[in-house]
C-alpha cells in the first residue's frame, strides 16, 4: 500500500468516526438536555418515542458506515492489485 493510499483511507476513517462520534454525542445531548423531546411519542398513541427512532438511526449509521468503509477498501485494493498484475507482464 502506497503512502498516498494510507493516506487516503486514514483520512475516511477519521472522517467516518468523527461523524458517528457527532451523531452519538448529539444523542446524548437531547437526552441530556431535553428528556421531553426525546421521550415524546412518534405520534399520538405510539409505542416508539422520537429517542428510541434516533437510537435506531445510529446503529443503522454505524452498520452503513462500516459497510461503505469496508466496500470501498476493498474497491481500492482489487484496482490496486489489477494495476500491479498489469505491470507485471506475461
Amino acid at each position: 500500500m502506497s503512502n498516498m493510499d494510507f493516506r487516503r483511507s486514514d483520512s475516511l476513517s477519521w472522517w467516518l468516526a468523527g461523524a458517528l462520534i457527532a451523531l452519538v454525542l448529539a444523542f446524548d445531548l437531547l437526552s441530556i438536555f431535553m428528556p421531553q423531546v426525546a421521550g415524546m411519542d412518534l405520534f399520538p398513541g405510539s409505542a416508539f418515542s422520537i429517542g428510541v427512532v434516533f437510537a435506531f438511526c445510529i446503529v443503522a449509521a454505524v452498520v452503513g458506515a462500516a459497510m461503505y468503509y469496508v466496500r470501498r477498501l476493498n474497491l481500492e485494493d482489487a484496482a490496486r492489485q489489477s494495476r500491479s498484475g498489469a505491470d507485471r507482464g506475461p
